[in-house]
């Protein structure tokens, strides 16, 4: 996980343009940091069971961290409906299990979810903790004007927010949405987007709010159709990158600012089915 200025980009774009890439964490997501921060924690505190909402490289990351550990804790992945089958798969085993549910319902009631845990389950779905204080010091390491990442759950936008609003810092978040396929985006499509791993329905309350405090604040939201997307990721093939279309989305920001100091945040190549 490093962070590079890169010399291409920033003379394509009239930029100073640097990007940070996490393909080399252990199973190729920004998400492997969240793994270990969740099972640390779940350990410390004597917890025998985690649920989270997802749709594959959260799930998958998790259960090999758990995995990895060596502890009893039990795994419930609540996953859409229409999860393909290899990755249902990835997510079972004997600590593990699969729940599928309706997420294309714009809130889930608590009662739904409750129903499916246990009383003293952790929910992991979604955490605004310090588990990417290592990736977020780095990215802001450089002074950047803006700092262009990703949005799905709205963890990692919002964990930023945090760090820099606690820090009192200058630097604006730009989050990439894709157009039509999330509860943040203004416009509507029937496209599904290339960027399946930023693709939802359902958005945490807490999230949403946090977002919308962050927006209030000057910070930004931008969102990409599936042309925008390939071209991102043909940004990403000539810069010799191995990622997949949700880990490229923020290469779309430096192509709409000039003469700014841009760190794009690209959250990795996606966690291979085991």
């Amino acid at each position: 996980m490093r962070l590079q200025l890169s010399d291409y980009l920033s003379q394509l774009t009239s930029n100073e343009v640097y990007f940070l890439g996490c393909s080399d964490l252990e199973t190729g997501t920004h998400k492997d940091l969240r793994s270990k921060y969740v099972v640390d924690y779940a350990v410390r505190n004597g917890i025998n069971q985690i649920h989270l909402i997802t749709t594959g490289n959260a799930g998958i990351g998790l259960k090999r961290a758990i995995e990895k550990s060596g502890s009893r804790i039990h795994l419930i992945n609540i996953v859409p409906t229409d999860l393909e089958e290899k990755i249902v798969k990835s997510l079972t085993g004997l600590s593990s299990r699969v729940v599928k549910l309706d997420l294309g319902q714009k809130f889930l009631s608590a009662g739904m979810v409750e129903g499916l845990v246990s009383s003293n389950s952790y929910d992991a779905t979604y955490i605004e903790g310090n588990q990417y204080d290592e990736m977020i010091k780095r990215v802001i390491s450089v002074a950047p004007n803006f700092v262009a990442l990703p949005i799905g759950s709205g963890e990692l936008y919002n964990c930023f927010y945090n760090y820099i609003r606690e820090s009192r810092l200058s630097v604006k978040l730009i989050g990439v949405v894709p157009q039509g396929n999330h509860p943040l985006s203004s416009k509507k499509t029937d496209e599904r987007t290339l960027a399946d791993k930023l693709y939802c329905k359902f958005m945490n309350p807490n999230a949403i709010k946090k977002t919308q405090e962050a927006l209030s604040e000057g910070h930004k939201i931008v969102e990409i159709d599936n042309k925008q997307i390939e071209y991102c990721m043909r940004l990403s093939e000539n810069l010799g990158l191995n990622l997949e279309p949700s880990g490229a989305v923020s290469l779309v920001i430096p192509q709409q600012l000039k003469n700014k100091k841009i760190a794009c945040v690209l959250t990795g190549k996606g966690t291979p089915p085991a």
